[in-house]
């Protein structure tokens, strides 16, 4: 007949103990990290920017109702603030975004140009508002980031003012205000902060096309205003802008 030994009972006892322990303890299950979902910038948008201006205005003089060059040119650089708001639609197809947008825009991109050679004028201009309608066409570089190219149909209101600083006393010829057309082309990159909240940075380049402007010099209140300049102005901007945006 076999005898076990008062140790080898405390052992059994002991890994009994511990068996039944182990097997009333609830399972440790693994912790998972929540899974995240990608980001999707299909929907409408609108948001507000912020950005400058900097640009230059070829400037050549004809003789009034003629073709006649008068020989004078000009350079007219320009430079200013800029802010206002947007609003769009993006579709995603995969990695790639395409979409379309609108903006309006605040300026003061000012300018002027003097005849430093011959000194017998002068002027400035002033663009104090502008807008676009644009397509946009990005890919996702990773989830939240968005790199894009935009181009379409700009306008502004540019006002124009010359002077005859060569007659005596100097005339100021009546202001010439133009709203123009013309087209744009950019690229930029856009950031997600959250599933509402992005962020962008982008930059421009606008060309509104060659026109004349024909003005009178303005002698003074009552006297018959004399033919003035006939200007060919060639406006084009540079222009970055920091923007930020809510997702519908």
């Amino acid at each position: 007949m076999m005898t076990i030994s008062r140790a080898g009972l405390a052992a059994a006892l002991l890994v009994a103990a511990s068996s039944a322990q182990a097997a009333d303890m609830p399972a440790i299950e693994p912790i998972v990290a929540p899974a995240t979902s990608a980001f999707n910038w299909t929907g409408f948008y609108a948001g507000a920017q912020i950005g400058y201006g900097w640009g230059n205005d070829n400037t050549v003089e004809y003789v009034t109702g003629t073709d006649i060059l008068t020989g004078l040119a000009y350079e007219l650089p320009s430079q200013g603030p800029l802010g206002g708001i947007f609003a769009g639609y993006n579709h995603q197809m995969n990695s790639i975004v395409i979409g379309g947008e609108a903006d309006i825009e605040a300026a003061d991109i000012r300018g002027d140009f003097g005849d430093e050679i011959t000194g017998v004028g002068a002027g400035a201009s002033h663009i104090d508002w502008q807008g676009s309608v644009r397509a946009r066409l990005g890919f996702t570089a990773t989830d939240r980031a968005l790199v894009y190219l935009t181009g379409g149909v700009a306008f502004a209101n540019i006002n124009y003012v010359y002077s005859r600083t060569a007659l005596i006393p100097p005339a100021v010829d009546e202001p010439v205000t133009n709203f123009r057309t013309g087209w744009t082309v950019g690229a930029g990159l856009e950031y997600a902060l959250t599933e509402n909240v992005t962020v962008r940075g982008e930059y421009r380049y606008t060309d509104y096309g060659t026109f004349r402007n024909e003005s009178k010099i303005a002698f003074g209140p009552g006297v018959v205003n004399a033919a003035g300049l006939t200007a060919e102005q060639d406006p084009t901007t540079s222009t970055v802008r920091l923007g930020i945006a809510y997702k519908f």
